[in-house]
């Protein structure tokens, strides 16, 4: 057998390195499929939590949600039982334009009511309900008259819904 030359050497030295490499990378990705497994189980049963609790954020959200066709009624009916209820007049309402805040669509309502400044506590009490589809957005309060405990409050009542194309004018904090 004759010696190897300078340049046989050499290649037999590469095709042994690409042989190893290759038997390297065979034998580390069965060994990360292996250890794989674990984490991919992992990996779906996460994921289906995640998505379990997406729907529950998506429920609840929809309880809270106010369409813009139920707003104005919800408000005058909330308003006029609480109204009722504690005593307060409610001088006026108007809808207010619907305007995108953060993502959301606000459908508002303003109400001017008057009674004693007993009574429009109360009110206010009243409208303020854990998990109410609207809310209590701004209130001002003055006084009606001086010598007594007479006031006028204006409130303003908002729900919301997803945004959809309405204003891109934005709400002063």
């Amino acid at each position: 057998m004759r010696a190897l030359s300078l340049r046989e050497k050499a290649l037999v030295v590469a095709c042994v390195v690409v042989l190893v490499g290759v038997a390297l990378v065979q034998f580390g990705g069965r060994m990360g499929a292996v250890q794989a497994k674990p984490e991919a189980a992992e990996l779906s049963r996460r994921r289906t939590q995640l998505l379990a609790e997406i729907g529950r954020m998506h429920t609840a959200i929809a309880k809270l949600t106010l369409p813009a066709d139920k707003a104005v009624p919800e408000a005058l009916s909330l308003v006029g039982r609480a109204a009722k209820q504690s005593g307060v007049t409610v001088d006026s309402a108007r809808p207010l334009r619907d305007v995108m805040v953060g993502g959301l669509t606000r459908h508002a309502v303003q109400f001017n009511v008057s009674g004693g400044f007993t009574e429009v506590a109360t009110l206010l009490e009243g409208l303020q309900r854990p998990g109410a589809r609207l809310v209590v957005e701004r209130v001002e309060i003055s006084s009606a008259d001086a010598g007594s405990d007479r006031v006028q409050a204006q409130l303003r009542l908002a729900g919301f819904e997803p945004a959809r194309e309405v204003s891109r004018r934005r709400v002063r904090p």
